[in-house]
């Protein structure tokens, strides 16, 4: 399958509101991620990723939302950390933060427009991810293309996500992953496969 037509069908399955796997590359190890767009995410998505995904829950972010909302990076000695921010709860709907509920609640405040700085509370159960404004055209990470691709879904920029980790607990390698997309029946695009679709894009535009 050509990438454009991966991209298409990751972009389609985010409209229906279903959730998909992006497949990048981490300190030289390949790793997979579950996406699922924060507007329309609710309770049996964060459910579903916490079972299956088995990594943190966490929600990236577009650089400029999170200014709005003055939620600042999380301080690190780490090279190349990924850029966790100071984690956040909805202030409204929610009751211990953790459950299924309360974080898709958290999701769908972070991406609505309206949100204001003193409707969440800091520390909370979810942590976002900075993603600066280029995207994977800035940085190929799995972050952006998490934001990017609810952005070509005609959502808000932002994303859950959540790592796809063996049942072992270690990083999914990549005969689990086929087996598992294949078994869960997910669309999957890679960080390339982004990439090179939204360079064709910006050269078809010029």
């Amino acid at each position: 399958m050509a990438q454009a037509e991966r991209v298409r069908k990751a972009v389609e399955a985010l409209r229906r509101g279903e959730t998909v796997v992006v497949v990048g590359n981490l300190h030289g190890v390949e790793v997979a991620t579950l996406v699922r767009d924060a507007e329309t995410v609710e309770a049996k998505d964060i459910n579903y990723m916490a079972l299956y995904g088995r990594g943190l829950v966490s929600c990236a972010v577009r650089a400029d939302r999170l200014d709005r909302l003055d939620i600042p990076l999380i301080c690190t000695n780490k090279v190349n950390a990924t850029p966790f921010c100071v984690s956040v709860d909805a202030k409204e709907g929610t009751t211990t933060g953790i459950s299924a509920h309360d974080r898709a609640v958290t999701a769908r405040v972070l991406a609505d427009p309206n949100t204001r700085p003193q409707d969440l509370n800091r520390p909370g159960h979810l942590f976002p991810i900075r993603v600066e404004m280029e995207g994977v055209q800035g940085h190929p990470g799995l972050a952006e293309a998490a934001v990017d691709l609810a952005v070509l879904a005609g959502r808000a920029p932002v994303a859950v996500t959540c790592p796809i980790l063996a049942e072992d607990g270690e990083v999914a390698d990549h005969r689990f992953l086929e087996a598992f997309i294949r078994e869960q029946g997910l669309a999957v695009v890679s960080v390339a496969d982004l990439l090179e679709y939204l360079k064709a894009q910006v050269a078809e535009a010029i």
